[in-house]
């Protein structure tokens, strides 16, 4: 697992630029060899989901619950959602941290966890944040939900089916092909730094850009996908998401890197690949700012820029 030691070792570099369009080409930094210590983690927690250092802590989200473990430490301090698998994390306003689960959407403070009002039915898979809106991804589309507090989400309500009305915002069915195409399965989402775009990221689909400005009266949001030319990079990898200097990243399950610009009306899309970063598995930043980008291998490639 992730926490149990050394996620990989490597040596090298290897450089180069994506092509104009989504052709893309090679861009890498040198591969960097890195080990995880602390808190060890066993059984059905031993594969990791995802990461989130929010304060003080290290969340890490398992098949068994979530985990949290001190930052400064290592050392455990106790498990939330217990029995619950937690799938992606994003960090939320007032101190909270949004949580995707197999039961719907949650919200974390600390030691304590709540559902959150609006949750839908059934697992989420992806999470991401923007204002006081969190994006669910789930099997059926993206759904709005208001970030609650703990003594707001506890307000008594007449039936769950009046309180899930009350509370959900809107609904995004990702219906990429023609009718009747069903929904597409949401594996990751991403907010823009800037622009208030959010994109989706599917398990056969490729990219979706949310249309989340406010539509006409009645009218259904209407989002756009954009497909890569390279079959394999249509398959974004669960959690593989991250907004990194204006851009969008998404890791790929064997087509490399996607790279989408936010705020153009075409698809402005990159596909960065190189030898050993086919199947992107996670992505994050370093303190000072640059980008990791590990792989299934357990090889964290390390970009100054990209």
């Amino acid at each position: 697992g992730a926490a149990g030691g050394a996620a990989g070792s490597a040596a090298g570099s290897a450089a180069g630029g994506p092509e104009a369009g989504e052709a893309g080409g090679e861009q890498a930094g040198p591969r960097r060899a890195v080990a995880v210590t602390g808190a060890r983690l066993d059984g059905a927690e031993a594969f990791v989901n995802a990461l989130l250092l929010h304060g003080e802590e290290l969340y890490v989200a398992t098949a068994r619950g979530l985990v949290r473990v001190s930052a400064d430490t290592g050392t455990r301090r106790g498990l939330v959602l217990a029995g619950k698998a937690v799938t992606s994390l994003a960090p939320a306003p007032d101190g909270l941290v949004a949580a995707g689960t197999s039961d719907g959407l949650w919200l974390v403070e600390g030691g304590a966890a709540w559902k959150a009002p609006g949750s839908p039915v059934g697992p989420v898979t992806a999470v991401a944040v923007r204002d006081r809106i969190i994006y669910a991804g789930t099997a059926r589309g993206v759904f709005e939900v208001p970030v609650a507090s703990r003594s707001a989400s506890s307000v008594p309500v007449r039936s769950r089916a009046a309180r899930t009305a009350a509370a959900a915002l809107r609904w995004f069915p990702l219906v990429v092909g023609p009718a009747p195409a069903g929904s597409a399965v949401v594996t990751a989402l991403a907010a823009a730094d800037a622009g208030g775009e959010v994109w989706a990221g599917t398990d056969d689909a490729g990219l979706v850009r949310l249309a989340t400005a406010p539509a006409g009266a009645g009218a259904p949001p209407r989002s756009a996908g954009f497909l890569p030319a390279a079959p394999r990079a249509a398959l974004v990898s669960p959690g593989a998401a991250l907004a990194f200097h204006g851009a969008l990243l998404f890791g790929t399950q064997g087509g490399g890197l996607l790279r989408a610009a936010p705020g153009g009306a075409g698809p402005a899309l990159a596909r960065y690949a190189a030898a050993g970063l086919d199947d992107v598995t996670a992505l994050g930043r370093t303190a000072d700012g640059a980008l990791l980008a590990a792989t299934a291998d357990g090889t964290v490639f390390w970009f100054l820029e990209i």
